[in-house]
C-alpha cells in the first residue's frame, strides 16, 4: 500500500475538476478588486463543502491602511469603478492602455484621476538631469521598469501627475505582454493610508520602447489618463477548513488568493482543496488509515493575511507543519525548460518533509526534473521563522526570468501535468506520514528520512569544505549544520513522540562533519567585523521587517539595506549577528556584497531606536 500512495493520490485528483474551477476562480478575481472578493471566497467555500471539508470558516480582515499584523500594515481596499484608459491625444490619437481589454493595464492601488481625466505632456525618466527630478512636475512620466519604492517616492515628491510604466528588459522575450505591477508600497508591499499615492498605467514593452524612441527624437507627446478607481476602507477575507484527523494538531496547506493569474494562485487554491478531497476519499474507501493529524487549508491575502492567521495562537498554535501551494503549475518547464524547485523549510524550523516529497516525485515522474532549494522564508513560507516555529516547505514552478507577474503564456497559463504531479506528491506525503504516526511502516519511513537528511548534510559539509573558509567560519557554520540536520530528523517526533533519539542522531551527523570538514579544537577569535560585536535579539511584537510600522513618517522611507529574512530568524540573543550572517549566507548560497556588514549593522542600529531590536555590544 505504501509504495503505491502517490499513484493512489494522483488517481483521486480530477484534472478536469481542477481545470474548470481554477479558471472560474481566476475569472472571479482577475480584476483584483476588493468588491469581487466576497464572491470569489463564496466560490471557494462551496468547493470546500463539495470536497468534504468541515469546520469551514470565512472571516474578514480590515483593509484600512492602518491595521498591523506582525510588521505588515494592511492596505486599504482598492476597487475599479469603471473603465480606465490611457491615450495619446497629440500629435495623433491612439489608445495605448484599456482596462476593459486587460484589467492590469490599470495598476492595482492606483488612486483615481478626476472624472474627466488628466491631460499632460509625457516625458521620459531617462531625460531627467536634476537631483530632485523637479523637471517632472506637472508631467506624466514614462518609466522603463517597474518603479521601486524609493524611486516611486521620489517621483511622487517631484510633483509628477502619474506614471506610464513598461519593462524594457523583457522586450526580446515578451514584447507584447504586460507586467502586473503589484508592489505599490513606499515601504512594504502596499500603500498605507498615510502614504502619498500616484497612479500608474502598465503598457507593453513594444509600445513603451516606441514612445521612448519618439521622445528621444524630440517629439512632444501629450497623453490623457482616466483612472476610474476607488481607495477606501474595506475588507479582505481568510478562508479555512479541515479534513479532520484523530488529533487536534494540524498539518496545513496554504495558498494565497486575490491575484490575477491562474497559476498564481487560483490553481494553488483549487489544488489544495483537491489534495484534501483526495485524502478524504482515500480514508473513506479504506485505502489509507484514518488521519492522525487534521489537514488544514488556509487561503488568504499573500503574506499579510497569513501573518494574522499564524500569529493567532488559537489558530497557528495548532499547526505543526505546512506546505505552501503557491505557483505550483506555471508552464516554465514545458515552455522554457526550467525545472521545478523543492524548497525545504528554513533552518529556523527544520523539517524532513521534502525528503519524502522529493523521493515520491523523482521515482514517479522521472521526466519532470526538479532541483532542491534551501529555505529562505520568502512569500508564504515565512511561518518557518523561529517566532512562529511552524516548518513550511514549498514545491513550486519557478518563473522564467523577465516573465514574473506577466500576461505571457509561460507565466499565465497552467501546466496541469506538473501541477497535479506536485499535488500528488504533497498528498502522498501527508498520507504516508499520517500512516507512520499510526504505526504503519514507521521504521521504514524513519529510515527514509534519516537517509535523505544525512545525504543532504554530507552535501552541505562537502560544500563548506570546498569554500576554504576561515577556521572561525568553518566552526560556526559546521556546528550549525550539525544542529540543523539533526533537527530535521528529530522533527518526526512531532508526529510520533519518542521515535527519534536526537542525541544519537546528533552524534552521527557530528561524526560526518568531523570526517569532511574537521574543526580544530584550538580557540579561534571572531573577525574584526561590525556584526561580530553585536548580539541582537528581536523585540517582541514582530517577526520580520516589512512596512516598518513602528517608524514614523518620513523616517519610515529611510533608505536601508534590509538583512536577509533568514539572518533575522537566526538572531537568538546568543550567537553574534556576524554568526547569523555567515550561516544564512552559506545556507542561501549567497555571496556577500561590498559593505554588506556595515550597512546591515547601520539598519539594525537605526531600527533598534524604534523598538525592533535589542542590541548588546561585545
Amino acid at each position: 500500500m505504501q509504495n503505491n500512495l502517490l499513484k493512489l493520490a494522483a488517481a483521486h485528483i480530477d484534472r478536469e475538476w481542477v481545470n474548470k474551477h481554477s479558471f472560474e476562480l481566476n475569472r472571479l478575481e482577475r480584476s483584483t478588486a476588493n468588491d469581487d472578493f466576497l464572491i470569489s471566497t463564496d466560490y471557494v467555500l462551496e468547493l470546500m463543502r463539495e470536497a468534504g471539508f468541515s469546520e469551514i470558516e470565512r472571516y474578514a480582515l480590515p483593509c484600512d491602511g492602518t491595521t498591523v499584523y506582525d510588521d505588515c500594515i494592511m492596505p486599504q481596499a482598492w476597487d475599479r469603478t469603471g473603465r480606465s484608459t490611457l491615450e495619446i491625444v497629440s500629435p495623433e490619437k491612439e489608445l495605448i492602455a484599456d482596462s476593459d481589454a486587460e484589467p492590469i493595464h490599470a495598476v492595482i492601488w492606483s488612486p483615481p484621476t478626476p472624472p474627466e481625466g488628466v491631460t499632460a505632456e509625457l516625458v521620459s525618466l531617462r531625460s531627467v538631469q536634476s537631483e530632485d527630478w523637479h523637471e517632472l512636475a506637472g508631467k506624466i512620466v514614462l518609466w522603463d521598469n517597474s518603479p521601486s519604492p524609493a524611486e516611486k517616492l521620489k517621483v511622487t515628491r517631484s510633483g509628477a501627475l502619474g506614471i506610464v510604466a513598461f519593462v524594457d528588459s523583457i522586450y526580446d522575450r515578451t514584447p507584447d505582454d504586460i507586467r502586473w505591477m503589484n508592489g505599490s508600497g513606499l515601504r512594504g508591499w502596499y500603500y498605507t493610508k498615510a502614504d502619498q499615492k500616484i497612479w500608474v498605467f502598465s503598457i507593453t514593452p513594444r509600445k513603451g520602447r516606441e514612445l521612448e524612441q519618439r521622445l528621444a527624437a524630440g517629439e512632444k507627446i501629450t497623453v490623457k489618463a482616466v483612472m476610474n478607481t476607488r481607495i477606501s476602507d474595506g475588507k479582505v477575507y481568510t478562508v479555512t477548513g479541515v479534513i479532520p484527523g484523530k488529533s487536534k494538531e494540524e498539518m496545513a496547506l496554504v495558498a494565497h488568493m486575490y491575484e490575477p493569474f491562474v497559476p498564481d494562485d487560483a490553481a494553488g487554491t483549487v489544488l489544495s482543496i483537491a489534495a484534501g478531497k483526495a485524502l478524504k476519499a482515500m480514508v473513506d474507501q479504506g485505502a489509507i488509515p484514518p488521519l492522525e493529524k487534521s489537514l488544514r487549508v488556509v487561503f488568504s491575502m499573500e503574506r499579510y493575511g497569513f501573518s494574522e492567521y499564524f500569529l493567532n495562537p488559537a489558530r497557528g498554535g495548532k499547526v505543526i507543519s505546512a506546505v505552501n501551494m503557491d505557483s505550483i503549475s506555471h508552464a516554465t518547464f514545458k515552455m522554457a525548460g526550467i525545472p521545478a524547485r523543492l524548497r525545504r523549510s528554513a533552518a529556523s524550523a527544520p523539517h524532513f518533509d521534502t525528503v519524502i516529497m522529493g523521493n515520491y516525485f523523482a521515482e514517479n515522474y522521472p521526466d519532470l526534473p526538479f532541483v532542491k532549494n534551501p529555505g529562505c522564508l520568502s512569500d508564504d513560507t515565512f511561518m518557518a521563522d523561529s517566532t512562529y516555529g511552524i516548518p513550511c516547505s514549498w514545491f513550486y514552478t519557478h518563473y522564467v526570468p523577465g516573465c514574473h507577474h506577466n500576461t505571457n503564456a509561460i507565466f499565465d497559463q497552467p501546466d496541469w501535468e506538473v501541477g497535479i504531479a506536485i499535488t500528488a506528491a504533497v498528498t502522498a506525503y501527508h498520507a504516508k506520514v499520517n500512516a507512520a504516526a499510526a504505526g504503519v511502516n514507521t521504521q521504514e519511513v524513519l529510515d527514509e528520512i534519516i537517509s535523505g537528511v544525512t545525504a543532504d548534510a554530507e552535501e552541505d559539509f562537502k560544500r563548506l569544505a570546498a569554500m576554504s573558509c576561515s577556521e572561525y567560519d568553518n566552526s560556526v557554520i559546521g556546528t550549525f549544520l550539525t544542529s540543523f540536520h539533526t533537527g530535521r530528523i528529530a522533527s518526526f517526533n512531532r508526529f510520533l513522540p519518542g521515535s527519534v533519539n536526537e542525541s544519537e542522531i546528533s552524534r552521527k551527523i557530528g561524526e560526518l562533519q568531523n570526517a569532511i570538514v574537521p574543526v580544530s579544537c584550538s580557540s579561534v577569535s571572531a573577525p574584526a567585523d561590525p556584526l561580530a560585536q553585536m548580539i541582537v535579539t528581536r523585540a517582541k511584537g514582530f517577526t520580520h521587517l516589512m512596512s516598518l510600522a513602528k517608524v514614523p513618517i518620513p523616517e519610515r522611507y529611510t533608505v536601508l539595506r534590509m538583512p536577509e529574512m533568514l539572518l533575522l530568524a537566526l538572531l537568538d540573543g546568543k550567537r553574534s549577528c556576524y554568526d547569523s550572517f555567515i550561516i544564512s549566507n552559506f545556507l542561501l548560497e549567497r555571496t556577500p556584497r561590498a559593505n554588506d556588514t556595515e550597512q546591515i549593522a547601520r539598519t539594525i542600529k537605526f531600527l533598534s531606536g524604534y523598538g525592533y531590536f535589542n542590541i548588546e555590544e561585545r
